[in-house]
């Protein structure tokens, strides 16, 4: 047994926790507001529920696999994000990237080869992106860890050979290549991303992640935090709110 301590209570923190005091550790998250929940907490005011940090997440495969280790899958309901695009041409809800494609080559029919193009080259990417959908290798141990990494590694190869390709790119660099720079579609998909100019080759998991991997909890963030910091409670956790860490100390650099 090891006494280990823990900042913060998001899910990451609350997850590790949960996982040590599981093995029998002496475990203690230290957080500095009066709710766990970190970026994920929510508020309610006048009976309504509100966020107030990330309101959505990807990577399910390999997050319900670490909620099902943790015992709780079962208490936390995710459910899948739907979007509506909205511009002065379109206004629609697509399930799919199909529909989404068929959508824009509806409301943009003489811009079609260009947008052929363009998709032929995301869905390149998105092929070297094949079995990035399963949990990651290292939430196993032993055999299953080896044939993890051995389902995983084909596309995290084609994925490298992409990503070298695209690194230095910008994602507004790429469409350019596509489309003219101030043109609707160009401002569409240069705008679309996790962030402004973001690495060319992750615009293709931005766009086909939002209809395939792009959820949320049912009752709010704040509902799936408290899950964690209430098992963890009960695995004999130690969650100490309005705590907040001044200063970290090292003895020899540990």
């Amino acid at each position: 047994m090891k006494k280990v301590v823990i900042i913060g209570s998001s899910i990451g923190g609350p997850a590790t926790g949960n996982l040590l005091a599981k093995k029998g550790h002496t475990v203690t998250i230290f957080e500095s507001h009066r709710t766990p929940g970190g970026y994920t907490a929510g508020f309610c005011r006048s009976g309504f529920y509100f966020e107030s940090g990330t309101f959505g997440l990807e990577a399910l495969a390999s997050v319900f696999k670490v909620m099902k280790d943790i015992g709780v899958a079962d208490q936390i309901e995710f459910v899948q994000h739907k979007t509506r695009w909205v511009t002065e041409d379109f206004d629609d809800s697509p399930d799919s990237y199909a529909e989404f494609k068929e959508m824009l080559y509806s409301a943009y029919p003489g811009e079609k080869q260009r947008l052929a193009g363009f998709f032929a080259e995301i869905d390149k990417i998105t092929a070297a992106m094949d079995g990035m959908d399963k949990p990651m290798p290292y939430l196993y141990r032993g055999i299953p860890y080896l044939m993890a990494i051995l389902s995983y590694l084909p596309g995290a190869l084609k994925n490298a050979g992409i990503t070298k390709k695209y690194w230095n790119m910008t994602s507004s660099e790429f469409v350019g290549m596509f489309f003219e720079k101030g043109d609707k579609l160009y401002r569409l998909f240069a705008g679309t991303g996790y962030y402004p100019d973001m690495p060319a080759f992750l615009i293709a998991g931005a766009l086909v992640g939002v209809f395939h991997d792009h959820w949320t909890v049912k009752g709010g963030m704040q509902s799936w935090a408290d899950v964690l910091a209430d098992n963890f409670q009960k695995l004999g956790g130690k969650l100490l709110l309005d705590s907040r860490v001044e200063r970290i100390i090292t003895i020899r650099r540990r």
